[in-house]
This record gives C-alpha cells, sequence and structure tokens, in this order.
C-alpha cells in the first residue's frame, strides 16, 4: 500500500505553493491550526484534500461546502476592510516597480519580486519578505505625495521601524492592521527612504508617522484603492502562486476587475486552477474560468466578501516578448541607495528606532 503522507504535511505543502514559505515557519503553523481540530474534523479535511476539484474552473463545485476553520487554518483571508486596503494597496505597488530599472545592468525586475507572502494565523496580519532592491522600488510607488495638486502612493500609509522589521500600517487603521516587512535592517529601511526621496525629488527622505493630512483624507473619502478590494487582497495573500516572475505587471479594469500580467514563473492555466481551490483559493462561491488567448485565462469570482462579482485577468508572456512598460533610469537613486547602505552608525541614517 502506498504511503499516505500525514494530514500536516499535506497542508503545509498545499499552503507553500502560495506562500513559499519554508517549513521553520510553515510546518509550526500548520501543526499548531491542526491541533485545534477534533479527529472527525481532521478526517474530513483529509476527504476533502483527496477529493477532486477541477469542475470549479466552470462553476460546478462538486466540493461540499468548505468549514471556514479549515481555510482560516490554511490559508486564512481577512474580511476587515482597512486590512483588505493596504494589502490591496501593497500589490498594486508592486504591480507598478517593473519600469524601475535596476543598477548597471539591462534588468528592470530582479526575480523574485517576493519571495514569501505569510498570513499570520491568529491575526489579521501579513508578513512579506522581499529583496532588497524590491523593497526601495515599493516604497518609491507607495509613499503618500501629491505632484502638481495630484496625490499618489498609498493615502495614509505609515510605517514604523522595528529592530529586525518594518511594520506598513494606516494612519486610521490602528494598531492590529499591518503588513510587516521581514528581515529590513535600519540601514537597508533608511536606504530605500533614500532612493524615494531622489526617485521624487523630495528635500529630505519621506517621513512616514503623524496624522491625516487633507489630501489623504480627500483620497479616502473618494476611495482609497480602486478596483475589487477584497480580490486584490486575496490575491496578495497568495503571490507567491505566480512563481518566481521575471516582471510583474498590477493594473485595476474599472470598479469589478483586476489584470495581472507577467513574465517567467508559472503559467496562467497553472495559477487559475490553484486559485480555485476550495480550502486555499481565493474566498468566492463560484469560479468561472475561460482561456481568452494564447497564456491569458480569466476568472470571474462570485460571492467574494462585499464584491458580489468581480473579474481576474491572468497573462503570461513570454519572456521573448517585449514587456509591456517603458524602463525608467533612476541610476542616481540606486547611487544614492548604495551611499547610504555604507553608512556606518544608525544615527547617521536619521532614523528611530522603536524597540520590540
Amino acid at each position: 500500500m502506498a504511503h499516505r503522507l500525514s494530514l500536516t504535511r499535506r497542508a503545509a505543502e498545499l499552503r507553500r505553493l502560495y506562500t513559499a514559505e519554508t517549513d521553520s515557519t510553515l510546518l509550526p503553523t500548520i501543526a499548531n491550526a491542526l491541533n485545534r481540530f477534533s479527529p472527525d474534523h481532521r478526517a474530513m479535511l483529509h476527504e476533502i484534500l483527496d477529493r477532486g476539484y477541477e469542475t470549479r474552473l466552470f462553476g460546478e463545485n462538486t466540493v461540499p461546502a468548505v468549514d471556514h476553520r479549515f481555510r482560516d487554518a490554511l490559508l486564512p483571508d481577512t474580511t476587515d476592510i482597512l486590512q483588505q486596503q493596504l494589502e490591496a494597496g501593497i500589490l498594486y505597488a508592486l504591480g507598478q516597480v517593473a519600469p524601475y530599472q535596476w543598477p548597471d545592468t539591462d534588468v528592470v525586475a530582479p526575480m523574485p519580486l517576493c519571495r514569501m507572502a505569510r498570513p499570520v494565523p491568529g491575526s489579521e496580519q501579513t508578513i512579506l519578505h522581499l529583496p532588497l532592491g524590491a523593497l526601495a522600488r515599493m516604497m518609491a510607488v507607495l509613499t503618500p505625495r501629491v505632484v502638481d495638486c495630484r496625490p499618489y502612493g498609498l493615502a495614509g500609509l505609515r510605517a514604523t521601524l522595528q529592530r529586525r522589521h518594518v511594520q506598513l500600517h494606516l494612519a486610521d487603521g490602528g494598531p492590529t492592521r499591518l503588513v510587516g516587512l521581514a528581515k529590513v535592517s535600519a540601514r537597508q529601511w533608511a536606504a530605500s527612504l533614500a532612493f524615494v526621496q531622489q526617485v521624487h525629488g523630495f528635500a529630505q527622505p519621506p517621513v512616514l508617522d503623524g496624522r491625516l493630512t487633507g489630501p489623504e483624507r480627500d483620497v479616502i473619502r473618494a476611495g482609497r484603492v480602486p478596483g475589487p478590494v477584497a480580490l486584490a487582497c486575496g490575491v496578495f495573500r497568495r503571490l507567491r502562486i505566480l512563481g518566481d516572475t521575471f516582471w510583474l505587471t498590477v493594473d485595476t479594469d474599472g470598479p469589478d476587475g483586476l489584470r495581472l500580467g507577467w513574465s517567467g514563473g508559472r503559467s496562467a492555466v497553472q495559477v487559475a486552477t490553484a486559485l480555485v481551490h476550495p480550502v486555499t483559493g481565493l474566498a468566492g462561491d463560484r469560479f468561472y474560468v475561460t482561456r481568452v488567448a494564447e497564456g491569458a485565462v480569466t476568472i470571474i469570482v462570485t460571492g467574494i466578501a462585499g464584491e458580489p462579482t468581480a473579474k481576474l485577468a491572468l497573462h503570461q508572456v513570454p519572456l521573448t516578448a517585449t514587456p509591456p512598460f517603458t524602463p525608467v533610469d533612476v541610476s542616481a537613486a540606486w547611487d544614492e541607495f548604495r551611499r547610504v547602505m555604507k553608512t556606518t552608525s544608525l544615527s547617521a541614517c536619521g532614523l528611530e528606532l522603536v524597540s520590540r
């Protein structure tokens, strides 16, 4: 008889597909979650994982209704609107960094853009592991600013530097709505803010604290994050399902549509199939998946939280194709980034560290 993997190992390997976590965090997370289940519930989860679910690609749900506790244990979503806005805003920012050219090479987006995205069990929070170059470019997009009377960035974004990481939050969101940027030192954070300063021509590096400004309040009243926010948040928590992308673009397509384009990584069909999984896929009642062109798939999602119908367009572009964006020369910003990275003292970085 073939050996059957333990439920903990099966669930961990399934979650890893979406988050790219390592065993050191993944296995304890899953084991702790499953230990709360009764033997009957563990048997039910085994049965769900054994059952095929591919008909969900075409709107037919052959899997019995999945207890939300299973989804929360394996890959939790959030229904908190402000946490959704924060995570959706970060997803959009990561989808706009590709034009920023990497220094001294022709590469526009070193892979992987994101090493790991890890929802924290028992909280609304997510931990993000980014390469240092991706962090600097993401902050250049996220940082709130006003240019020619027009607001840019994520309104209300604030950041707190801890000893070994940075916490991103919203000024109007309270202390529990967070996205943590793991393994970021004070020097790396200072270098990233210096990059932002050079890219946007600020007189000083941005200070991401304080109360909401007037322009930020105006943006929030009009709608802080465009498009289907719950869907974008769900994609953010499963970002590593794309694999090691060479570049990534994320755009809205009207109030209910989201478009992802990328090169490298997994195919659009593979991504779509994983996103309709009944336990670890996107939240939603039914999915209708259509292959619209070579490398392109559209998913219609019904019943996602707060959004009765939303559309997710996926398009994997061949590595040999011309990217759909124009590279931007930010070599001066990278020079400043490197200069700050060589700084020998925290005080020279001009940052206040919050000890935790």
